[in-house]
């Protein structure tokens, strides 16, 4: 009967243990960026994180996103994702693709214009700061308005300066 008791607290302890380990799928960055990789100063601003983490069957995302992209004669285009919606982590690629409802604001020659919708975000983690010498880390973006199969806004670029990061590890609580 002891035996049978220090058994099953045994496997309670495990059970425990195992049922405390978090999953968590990531992607952050920060930087310049240039749509032209052979332009020679960057032309947007972005700055984002965006994670899942999963213990058992419950599963949380949160995250944040900015772009500001300069265009030509004082125009330009600034995103903000208010809440994250979707998130998906290929580790082993080093890519990530994620999307949110966001506000758009964009300044023209006509005045400024704002609207909401949903962001779309992937990105590709290629190198690490310090590696110059590698193919730079990429960031895509689109927004999308209610109603329009078309991107309301598009931009596509390189890293400049700063860092994109994809990763997944577990934690133990």
């Amino acid at each position: 009967m002891f035996r049978k008791l220090i058994a099953l607290a045994v496997v309670s302890i495990a059970a425990t243990a195992m049922a405390q380990n978090a999953y968590v799928e990531f992607t952050f960055g920060h930087g310049t960026a240039k749509s032209d990789p052979a332009a020679t100063e960057p032309n947007a601003m972005f700055r984002f994180d965006a994670r899942r983490m999963t213990m058992g069957d419950n599963s949380r995302m949160g995250g944040h996103f900015h772009i500001s992209v300069r265009g030509r004669e004082r125009t330009g285009t600034e995103i903000a994702m208010v809440r994250l919606n979707r998130l998906q982590v290929n580790a082993e690629q080093k890519t990530a693709a994620f999307s949110g409802d966001a506000t758009i604001t964009m300044h023209t020659p006509q005045g400024v214009r704002r609207a909401r919708g949903v962001v779309i975000v992937e990105v590709r983690d290629s190198r690490t700061p310090e590696r110059t010498d590698a193919r730079p880390d990429t960031i895509a973006v689109r927004f999308m308005v209610p109603n329009n199969e078309n991107p309301a806004f598009a931009y596509r670029g390189v890293v400049h300066r700063g860092d994109i990061v994809v990763g997944q590890r577990r934690e133990g609580r």
